[in-house]
């Protein structure tokens, strides 16, 4: 009995320091997949483990005009792929990343006077139950992060204005962003803007603007992404993407990644794994303290 009870509390103690994650996910996936399979040991993607669920993806209404070579999005020429690693700070169990990119090189503009535009949508959940733990309670909080990549070339000056800008709509506890309430909802804006009075090569994304609703949390420093201030099981995202290409200038828009970052951690401990560890402390009291009267 007294050996059952120490096994007891010596499981509810170590539950606390196991953490999951995610490895080896490096290989791009169609959107139209369905990715509640993350998690198993069997995927054909290289993913051996992971601690988020991808779905309901699908490219929303887009938009390329003009322009040669221009190519509008859809859910066959877009992928979606999930990186992260383990974390060594007590309750964190990791980041994962979600990377938007085109399967072929179709968000570039390079002639004309065009515009290419995309809501880009779906859902990450939390996988309550974390890998290689049962009855371990994970939950999404931290900071949700944007990190778009990409560039604007010009080869000559004349003083047009070339843009690419990435717009992130998210809302916490939903299955879309449609309809979300203003207290639920998070915004993250982002763009690169070449006026073209120099020839020149941009890569570097100004954030330009950051909106948390009360419910939600509060943007960080550098307005790259929302602090949360709970857990939450499930995020809505809706990445918006716009190239707008002026001609004359020799311009060349390349939009390649498109990165929302989400922190898991462990959620406190439900009030019956208390009751169980007390239990199992109050049993090891009360054994002690009959050997004590024998």
């Amino acid at each position: 009995m007294r050996h059952f009870l120490l096994g007891l509390v010596g499981l509810v103690l170590f539950s606390a320091r196991v953490y999951g994650g995610i490895s080896g996910c490096a290989n791009t996936l169609t959107v139209g997949d369905t990715f509640t399979s993350y998690g198993t040991s069997n995927l054909t993607n290289g993913c051996s483990q992971a601690d988020k669920s991808f779905t309901s993806l699908g490219v929303g209404t887009a938009t390329c005009t003009a322009g040669s070579g221009c190519t509008a999005s859809t859910n066959g020429n877009t992928d979606i792929f999930a990186t992260g690693s383990l974390s060594a700070s007590p309750g964190l169990v990791g980041t994962v990343t979600a990377n938007l990119a085109p399967s072929s090189n179709i968000w570039t503009l390079t002639s004309g006077a065009s515009t290419d535009t995309a809501p880009l949508d779906y859902v990450v959940q939390s996988n309550e139950a974390c890998p290689a733990l049962s009855g371990l309670h994970c939950v999404i909080g931290g900071n949700v992060g944007l990190t778009p990549t990409g560039s604007i070339a010009l080869t000559a000056a004349g003083g047009l204005t070339q843009t690419i800008t990435l717009v992130e709509t998210f809302c916490i506890n939903a299955a879309t962003t449609v309809g979300c309430a203003a207290v639920n909802q998070g915004t993250i804006e982002a763009e690169i803007t070449i006026n073209g009075s120099t020839t020149t090569t941009d890569s570097t994304f100004t954030y330009l603007n950051c909106l948390a609703g009360s419910s939600v949390g509060s943007c960080n420093v550098g307005m790259t992404g929302i602090a949360l201030t709970g857990f939450v099981s499930e995020i809505a995202v809706s990445d918006t993407f716009t190239l707008t290409r002026n001609s004359g200038e020799g311009a060349t828009l390349d939009l390649t990644n498109i990165a929302n970052s989400f922190q898991e951690f462990e959620e406190s401990p439900e009030p019956s794994t208390f009751a169980l560890l007390g239990s199992a402390l109050a049993g090891i009291g009360f054994l002690r303290l009959r050997r004590k009267r024998v």
